[in-house]
Parts: C-alpha cells; structure tokens; sequence
C-alpha cells in the first residue's frame, strides 16, 4: 500500500464546501487508481485529505495528477495546503 496525506487550512469549513469535495474531488481522486479517499476534518478551520493506493507504483503514477487535483481544489474551494506528504505503508492492521 501506498498513501498521501496533505493538510489544509481554510477560513471556515461549511457543508456546501464538503458536499463539493465529495461530489467533485473525491470522485477525481479515485480516478487515478486509489483504493479509498478520506476528508477528515482536523479543526473548525482545517482539513486533512487521505488517501490510500493499492501499491507504490500506482500512487507514485498518480502523483501528478493528485499535484493537480489539489491546485484545482485550492483554487475552487478557497483552501490553503499546509503540507503534503507521501510513502508506502510499512505496517497496518
């Protein structure tokens, strides 16, 4: 398994805002191979997208692409990213 994290920051984190990330990105984000996609609200202000691919090589592939999922929705959502990150899974549950 492969996973990405990345951490954002917006002004005030609203249900029309999420409804959008899940009818939009999320669908976008499962189009470049990833198993799951996770939006976890980490603050009144912040969010965190996960998101788990099957292997190293299928989320190194989408690494471009995930590059500009995460431009558009910065741009359409008004989100700011903090930081991302991005490795394979040594152990799991």
């Amino acid at each position: 398994m492969f996973m990405t994290a990345s951490h954002w920051s917006i002004d005030q984190v609203t249900d029309e805002m999420v409804a959008e990330a899940e009818s939009k990105f999320l669908p976008m984000i499962m189009d470049t191979g990833a198993d799951h996609a996770f939006m976890v609200q980490t603050g009144e202000d912040s969010m965190m997208v996960v998101v788990q691919f099957p292997n190293l090589t299928t989320g190194q592939s989408a690494a471009p692409q995930i590059g500009k999922i995460r431009e558009m929705a910065a741009e359409q959502l008004g989100m700011t990213m903090l930081n991302a990150v991005a490795g394979p899974v040594r152990a799991y549950k």
